[in-house]
């Protein structure tokens, strides 16, 4: 789990690495040590990297609480060349060790929290294993843009506010010409991450990379966003703002589907 007040290394830092891919699952991230606190509850994670100078909660009593309720949780300090006081508090509280946002790079990155991964011990309290039959909810959003029988969602799987009734589809499109991949490999990830923090602001909904350029938005259908006049448009206006102001040499389209699920 991240949690950094700083967007642009949010989504840096969970788009350039292909987290499963390493045997990692990111568990999510926060803006401070409050909505962190609130993430923590719902689903502990393994290692938490946290900022320290943030709004509301700052790094460090973050850090301290978890110590007090959450023993097991490794953590992971991000810090900038001015911090080095905080830091060594940190440190001080029991903290695993610290990385230099102004320097990360993935390898580097992924080797510490590899090697935090390996201290990993087991005291921690069990958790309930998850039975794998049926599919993820983005085989379940694809299989049915396609036309496709019903399928049987995994356990497990489905997010807060998930397949419980029909939904609304918003569709982004990136115009970015057919080299928007080749060009930087995490170009998609990362609109794919922006897009998603955009939506938490208006709804709780889901974003799910569907084929090649295009993004489906997954919206519950019993909220204002789905039955305010104009309320889907002013999303995606949003929405493509939001991803100009990202790449500015880019654009992005939206079209707004039903779908019942």
């Amino acid at each position: 789990m991240l949690v950094d007040d700083e967007i642009i290394v949010r989504l840096g830092i969970k788009s350039v690495i292909d987290w499963e891919a390493h045997g990692f699952h990111y568990a999510g991230d926060a803006a401070d040590g409050k909505q962190a606190l609130e993430l923590i509850e719902q689903s502990p994670p393994d290692i938490l990297l946290t900022d320290i100078i943030m709004p509301n909660m700052d790094g460090l009593e973050l850090i301290q609480i978890v110590k007090n309720k959450y023993p097991w949780i490794r953590i992971i300090v991000l810090s900038s060349h001015d911090q080095y006081d905080y830091v060594r508090k940190a440190m001080k509280m029991g903290v695993d060790d610290y990385i230099l946002k102004a320097s990360i790079e993935p390898e580097q990155l992924l080797d510490l929290l590899q090697e935090t991964s390996n201290k990993i011990v087991s005291d921690r309290p069990a958790a309930e294993p998850v039975k794998t039959q049926g599919h993820s909810l983005a085989q379940i959003v694809r299989n049915r843009l396609e036309g496709g029988p019903p399928l049987e969602l995994e356990q497990g799987g489905v997010p807060k506010g998930g397949l419980t009734a029909a939904q609304r589809l918003l569709l982004v499109r990136v115009h970015g010409g057919p080299h928007f991949h080749a060009d930087d490999p995490s170009a998609m990830p990362t609109l794919l991450n922006l897009i998603e923090l955009q939506l938490k602001k208006w709804t709780e909904g889901h974003a799910l990379h569907y084929k090649d350029q295009d993004i489906v938005l997954l919206i519950p259908s019993d909220g204002e966003l789905t039955t305010a006049p104009d309320a889907l448009q002013a999303l995606g206006r949003d929405l493509i703002s939001a991803a100009k102001r990202f790449w500015k040499h880019r654009s992005a389209s939206a079209s707004v589907l039903s779908l019942p699920v």
